[in-house]
């Protein structure tokens, strides 16, 4: 009966073990300053995983677009439940430590192996920014993304300003004066 009891508990110990390490992968990965396009590839061991893709830019810009796609090949390769949002860096210019800024959705924008039409479009000033990646890996071997990201490299267009109300009607005012003193 305590061998029973001593092997039940040697198998909950073992499973417990087994369970504790197997927590959230993550990996950082660095793009430096951002060019015309960047790309990556995220191959994930199975379970949860937060990966981030760090950037910079110089000047004020216009991420055309990003996406973010699972090349699922089941069984071997396949993500459920992906996502991604774009961040930057907070006022103590660290990543991750709660004053990050998000320029995403609050859930951040979903992928999975359909997604790479989808488009996100995004104005951002000179600083330090980074994509968050998460999902689970349920394929065999785990799971394979891609993200990619393209800028325009010219300042965003700044909108034409419209003339007060007020100015169009003085000026119309002006101009039925100067018309009204020709007459008389």
């Amino acid at each position: 009966m305590f061998a029973r009891l001593a092997l039940k508990l040697k198998v909950a110990f073992v499973t417990g073990a087994l369970l504790a390490c197997t927590g959230v992968q993550a990996a950082s990965f660095d793009w430096g300053l951002h060019g015309a396009g960047e790309a990556g590839v995220g191959f994930v061991s199975p379970g949860s995983f937060h990966d981030t893709w760090q950037f910079s830019i110089a000047g004020a810009l216009v991420i055309d677009s990003s996406v973010a796609v699972s090349n699922n090949i089941p069984p071997p390769l396949s993500i459920v439940g992906g996502r991604y949002a774009l961040f930057g860096f907070g006022i103590d210019n660290l990543m991750g430590n709660g004053d990050d800024v998000s320029f995403a959705p609050v859930l951040g924008w979903a992928f999975d192996g359909t997604t790479g039409s989808s488009q996100n479009v995004v104005t951002l000033a000179a600083g330090n920014y980074y994509f968050a990646v998460e999902g689970f890996a349920d394929g065999t071997a785990g799971g394979l993304y891609t993200i990619s990201s393209t800028i325009s490299l010219s300042e965003p267009n700044s909108p034409v300003p419209e003339p007060d109300t007020y100015l169009v009607l003085l000026a119309g005012l002006g101009l039925l004066a100067l018309y009204g003193r020709r007459r008389s």
